[in-house]
């Protein structure tokens, strides 16, 4: 089954690509003729494409599967190598950091929105009120907003009035 959805997915792909042409070949002219000045831009007619919503849950599983097998890779570079102190303490001969950006396979967007949830987190486990973090992810000064106190000094659960 599945070398007959990858057929079929380059199938879509050819069909998408010919249907791209069609459609985008006749907007560049018609722009051309309504602005001269975009005749000889370079940038606008490699600008102009079609987005494809791609809803096929092969892709989805496919890109799943690819990204499990690079943190694999990942996991094994990190343990696998290493070197050993005069105290024989194991220190990692690559950073995790470098391997994540080299071979994780994340966009640049990917690691920065990473980053920001994981500043998030912090921020909410200082108690700070959900209006707040927002303001200090924007780059408002930390000192100049309070943490919520806790009540009781124990986490709420806020799924424990369902149950």
């Amino acid at each position: 089954m599945l070398r007959d959805e990858i057929k079929f997915s380059k199938f879509i792909d050819r069909l998408r690509s010919i249907f791209q042409e069609i459609l985008v070949k006749p907007m560049y002219l018609q722009m051309c003729i309504n602005h001269p000045e975009l005749t000889n831009d370079v940038s606008f007619k490699s600008g102009l494409g079609l987005n494809f919503v791609k809803d096929n849950v092969f892709e989805e599983m496919k890109e799943m599967e690819l990204q499990t097998k690079r943190v694999d890779f990942i996991g094994n570079l990190k343990t696998q190598l290493s070197t050993m102190t005069a105290e024989m303490e194991e220190i990692p001969y690559f950073d995790l950091g470098f391997l994540v950006k080299r071979y994780g396979g994340f966009t640049r967007e990917d690691l920065k929105a990473n980053a920001r949830a994981k500043e998030r987190a912090d921020l909410e486990k200082e108690g700070f009120a959900e209006d707040d973090i927002e303001k200090i992810l924007l780059g408002a000064d930390k000192a100049d907003f309070k943490p919520e106190e806790k009540a009781g000094g124990v986490d709420e659960d806020p799924l424990a009035d369902l149950g």
